[in-house]
């Protein structure tokens, strides 16, 4: 349910980076159905508590390279 949630603020904080500049907004909503996915697979590997705290830190230096660039 968490991943859910966390896919859903994704897409809908890209949706509003979307409308103020195009590149940012479509990295963010990217991340959403990866984010959604990588949930539902954490549920079923071995290993699944690495593959959360990889996850994370993927998603939060995603968004500190936009954030530098933009």
């Amino acid at each position: 349910m968490a991943w859910t949630r966390t896919a859903l603020s994704f897409a809908a904080v890209g949706v509003v980076v979307l409308k103020k500049d195009v590149v940012p907004g479509l990295i963010i909503l990217c991340a959403a159905p990866v984010t959604w996915q990588l949930g539902r697979l954490a549920h079923r590997l071995r290993g699944r508590l690495e593959l959360v705290t990889g996850t994370i830190v993927a998603v939060a230096l995603a968004a500190l390279i936009v954030a530098i660039t933009h």
